[in-house]
């Protein structure tokens, strides 16, 4: 007995790496602020690259995405002049892609969340007020959505929200706040 168990143990772990499937892609598009991070930027774009990894017919695959993104800065009145902060946000991120229509088939719809390590930038601009000196700050977030997938290529948009990288304290704020973004992205994966 131990030997039948043995040899299918043998047999479905050489199956198993066999059966799964690495893609690598690129995505880009639209980079939308969220929530409260509206009030200091604009919209923007974002691109970056992405590796999979799955198996065919099975619904649940893991995706790892390297992005970067920019959003222009909106003029706020502070400080007897005007502060603005343009963004730079650099992120790598560990998600779960859960086909919830069409595994077997070229067209699926899927939901995506995961968890990640991003730095973001503020890059100020300033006129009337004294200086303000640019600042970086690193932090966790998470994000969520949902994607559809033709053949090879995708579109998805996810909400993303990375703690305490909003630095609203010199755009005339209270703090730091999560910096809370909406990525609508299509790529291409080979």
């Amino acid at each position: 007995m131990k030997r039948i168990v043995s040899t299918a143990l043998l047999v479905l772990a050489g199956a198993l790496p066999a059966a799964a499937q690495v893609h690598f892609g690129i995505t880009g598009g639209w980079y939308s602020p969220y929530g409260s991070t509206k009030d200091f930027a604009s919209n923007g774009y974002d691109g970056g690259i992405v590796l999979g990894i799955g198996a065919p017919v099975v619904p649940v695959s893991f995706r790892v995405d390297a992005t970067y993104g920019e959003m222009p800065g909106k003029s706020i009145s502070c400080c007897g002049g005007t502060v603005k902060s343009d963004f730079a946000v650099y992120g790598a991120t560990g998600n779960v892609v859960w086909t919830i229509i069409g595994a077997a088939s070229p067209a699926k719809l899927y939901l995506i969340g995961g968890i990640g390590y991003y730095s973001v930038q503020q890059k100020y601009s300033v006129s009337g007020a004294p200086a303000v000196p640019s600042s970086t700050k690193s932090a966790f977030g998470y994000n969520a959505g949902v994607g559809f997938r033709f053949t090879m290529f995708f579109i998805e948009a996810r909400y993303t929200s990375i703690t305490n990288a909003l630095d609203e304290s010199t755009l005339g704020g209270t703090g730091s706040k999560a910096l809370t973004v909406v990525p609508i992205n299509v790529g291409v994966m080979f």
